[in-house]
């Protein structure tokens, strides 16, 4: 199977936590974090979410075996949060703008591993030149 490489994975977070402290002990950078009201892209925020930078410029099997991995190794007073909120990665990949169509294909592990901890997939494309 190939090994895609994706520019960026984020895990994007929505509930009620501590954004600080979760991306602490997952051993993550906090990105950004949006308070409940907070207007994103129009919308008022219906509730409290944060990004949480995964792995920056490596491969997509990289990135899910290393946010797995934190995971379990998450505090059994983490895992209850964990449990408690709503938990997507998203996958960034770039695309040359002439490129009449793009694809990401995710392997069946990956898949699985994401899966086993509550993680949704999202994959977002961006044009650039290089």
């Amino acid at each position: 199977m190939r090994e895609y490489r994706i520019q960026s994975a984020v895990l994007r977070v929505a509930g009620e936590f501590d954004a600080d402290s979760l991306a602490e002990n997952l051993g993550f950078e906090l990105c950004r974090e949006f308070a409940r009201g907070d207007v994103i892209f129009g919308r008022v925020n219906d509730r409290h979410r944060a990004n949480i930078l995964v792995s920056d410029g490596s491969t997509l099997i990289d990135a899910c075996r290393v946010l797995v991995q934190s995971v379990e190794n998450l505090s059994p007073e983490y895992m209850v949060i964990w449990r408690r909120i709503e938990k997507t990665i998203d996958l960034a990949v770039h695309i040359k703008p002439e490129a009449a169509a793009s694809f990401l294909q995710i392997d069946a592990e990956s898949v699985k591993k994401l899966s086993s901890i509550g993680v949704g997939v999202e994959v977002s494309f961006y044009s650039c030149s290089e």
